[in-house]
């Protein structure tokens, strides 16, 4: 059973990834998807090692609070809303392929697309559009606090409620584009996980062979 509060985080033990077909999330299912993102052994082993480094009570899985003790996350509805996206399955918890393609699509995303990650990370209903309660809100849980205590964002939101009656991701990625500090917390957040896991060098050579394939 894990601590109420954990403190550890210790350097990667070096671990080698081994196709497991007792594990969900280390199959051959998940080998497949490995390949189709291009991942080659030696990835999947300095992942797969900071898996096992993460996965403090050696369940084979990696529970929310063993994922922020590691990377030193404070517990926030933003954080909570991510780790829930990286959950695919919804099981409370990220199986090593869970985890391997959320640290892959978010690490190595480009700091244009976080507006569209933020975008469907906020659009709960997958309608494709977000009305400004949904806006409003997603800009509130980003940077942990209201509107109306930001008076910068508030007066661009109050300018998009004139412009747009709901917003399409389009819409979206222009209004960052003219104003990126609405996402900062999020690449911040990138950096963070990038220099932590990995490295950052990793990281942007993982994002320039994504770069090369159409997805």
């Amino acid at each position: 059973m894990l601590l109420k509060h954990i403190t550890r985080m210790g350097t990667c033990t070096s671990q080698h990834f081994v196709v497991n077909p007792a594990i969900k999330g280390q199959d051959a299912i998940a080998a497949e998807v490995f390949k189709k993102l291009n991942l080659q052994g030696r990835d999947l082993d300095l992942l797969y090692s900071a898996f096992c480094d993460i996965d403090i009570d050696n369940s084979g899985f990696v529970q929310k609070i063993e994922f922020y003790a590691y990377f030193k996350i404070n517990a926030s509805a933003l954080y909570d809303k991510i780790f829930g996206m990286f959950d695919a399955d919804a099981s409370g918890y990220l199986s090593f392929m869970e985890f391997v393609c959320a640290m892959w699509n978010f690490c190595s995303m480009a700091p244009e697309n976080l507006g569209s990650f933020a975008f469907y990370l906020f659009d709960d209903d997958k309608s494709g559009v977000l009305d400004f309660r949904e806006i409003q809100r997603l800009i509130e849980v980003i940077h942990r606090k209201s509107v109306e205590e930001n008076p910068e964002i508030y007066v661009l939101v109050e300018k998009l409620k004139e412009t747009y009656v709901v917003m399409k991701v389009e819409e979206f990625n222009k209004c960052i584009s003219e104003k990126p500090t609405l996402v900062a917390p999020l690449l911040a957040m990138q950096f963070s996980l990038r220099r932590m896991l990995v490295g950052e060098s990793y990281w942007k050579r993982i994002a320039a062979v994504r770069a090369l394939v159409p997805e």
